[in-house]
């Protein structure tokens, strides 16, 4: 849908009506667009997100008003309980049924339970305005893949809103991120698709170094994609003017497989150190090393499940327990090992680096997968256990293969944090006016897009 020009000639309507309205009714009217959206996109489920959204929204007004400690946990469990539920059986569901999720559930949901456990831990946190929670749970630009903007961050800027004020600069940027990321999707995200489709069609046929590109456009390709939807739903969020958080972090520049989370599907993994690993350690602190590692493990399987209730899944979530372990434990020991050694310090970043691009990479062979058999088959392919195929790159139709290591390398500087991106950029901004540069990128964009563009990957969770 974010790669269509229709919905765009939609949401330039949207805006029209949004900023002819007065400030008193733009809240208002935000809930309306995005009511509208999500009805336009899974009518049939729109009745699910306004339950799930009612309950929440009862169960903070019960919270705030409640004053025996017995009392609100009853509430704070009536709350969490049905909103929890509703997520754990349509995953079910979906994993033995193989039907769709009802849209946008995964995101909604982790709103919904951040809202609970914020007003249970603090009854100051409450929205009392039904219009305003209800423009937070709706909020369009992030419905269909995130990123999870919690209530308490996003409904302080509603006062933005009220006010009838224009952020021109906000505008602007939202603009630039609209583009942004229509080009790391259509430019990049899909070029390394049609690659990744073209392999996974029939893997055992190719050769090795075939495999090894595969493995890597699998966590590229991810980025782009992922990356391009975030950059866009942050874009017309900041048109509405609303600012979403941001999901990407240069992840690709992370030493260790910690910071790496603390870049990568950052509205997530946050989310889960805040009310899954958070908790867990302070209630396992007595046990040590175990607690730690108890709390690592269970915060990096609901991620994986989060995705889907399939093995694939959950081996993706065991991997990354598994690294998140290791690397906490060994850390303390590593860093007083290398301390004198300052000289080492760009081999370490460099060669941290690398690791943990690989063990990404190797996990996003599970979270690729269709099944835990298909999984094996690139493991053994690429280990040499199965003899691979014969098939090179040159068999390949040229418009697949040509553009892939380039569409590799620009991905992956992308993710390094574009280093000496902003010096270059500084002097060009400054002489060339911001609607020119962005003129150009939609004629790039123009020129280069072979398509309209496939769905979003993160589109299906």
């Amino acid at each position: 849908m974010f790669t269509s020009l229709p919905f765009y000639g939609e949401l330039t309507a949207a805006l029209l009506v949004f900023y002819v309205l007065p400030g008193a009714w733009r809240v208002a009217g935000l809930v309306a667009i995005s009511s509208a959206l999500y009805l336009s996109l899974a009518s049939a489920w729109f009745w699910l997100l306004i339950v799930q959204g009612l309950i929440a929204y009862a169960a903070g007004i019960g919270l705030s008003r409640a004053k025996s400690g017995p009392a609100r946990r009853v509430i704070v469990t009536a709350g969490l309980l049905p909103v929890v539920g509703a997520l754990v059986l349509f995953k079910l569901n979906v994993a033995v049924r193989g039907v769709l999720l009802p849209l946008g559930i995964s995101y909604y949901t982790f709103k919904l339970i951040s809202y609970v456990l914020e007003v249970f831990w603090d009854e100051e946190a409450v929205e009392t305005r039904p219009v305003c929670f209800a423009a937070s749970v709706t909020f369009g630009p992030q419905m269909i893949s995130g990123p999870i903007q919690r209530p308490l961050d996003f409904l302080p800027q509603l006062a933005r809103l009220r006010a009838g004020t224009f952020d021109r600069n906000l505008f602007d940027a939202g603009l630039a991120s609209i583009v942004q990321g229509l080009m790391l999707k259509l430019l990049i995200g899909d070029r390394l698709g049609a690659f990744i489709a073209a392999v996974d069609a029939r893997p055992a046929d190719y050769a090795r170094q075939v495999l090894f590109v595969l493995a890597a456009c699998y966590t590229l390709q991810l980025y782009a994609d992922f990356n391009g939807y975030t950059k866009i739903a942050i874009g017309i969020g900041r048109l509405f003017g609303i600012e979403s958080p941001q999901n990407f972090a240069a992840p690709f520049a992370a030493w260790n497989i910690q910071e790496f989370w603390r870049r990568w599907h950052i509205s997530l993994s946050s989310w889960t150190a805040d009310y899954i690993f958070a908790p867990l350690r302070m209630a396992s602190r007595d046990l040590g090393q175990a607690g730690l590692i108890l709390s690592l493990s269970a915060s990096m399987v609901i991620i994986g499940l989060w995705h889907g209730f399939t093995l694939p899944f959950l081996m993706f979530g065991v991997l990354h327990a598994g690294y998140m372990s290791v690397s906490a434990l060994t850390l303390p020991a590593r860093q007083k090992l290398l301390a004198p050694y300052r000289w080492l310090r760009p081999l370490r970043a460099i060669g941290g680096m690398g690791i943990v691009f690989i063990l990404m990479t190797f996990s996003q062979l599970f979270w690729q997968a269709r099944s835990i058999g298909s999984a094996l088959l690139h493991v053994r392919l690429l280990s040499g256990y199965v003899p691979a195929g014969s098939l090179a790159m040159s068999d390949m139709r040229t418009d697949i293969a040509e553009p892939v290591f380039i569409c590799m390398a620009v991905a992956l500087y992308h993710g390094l944090g574009a280093p000496g991106w902003a010096t270059l950029a500084g002097p060009i901004d400054r002489a060339v006016p911001r609607w020119v540069t962005g003129g150009v990128s939609l004629l790039v964009l123009s020129a280069l897009s072979t398509e309209a563009g496939s769905s979003f990957i993160y589109g299906q969770f």
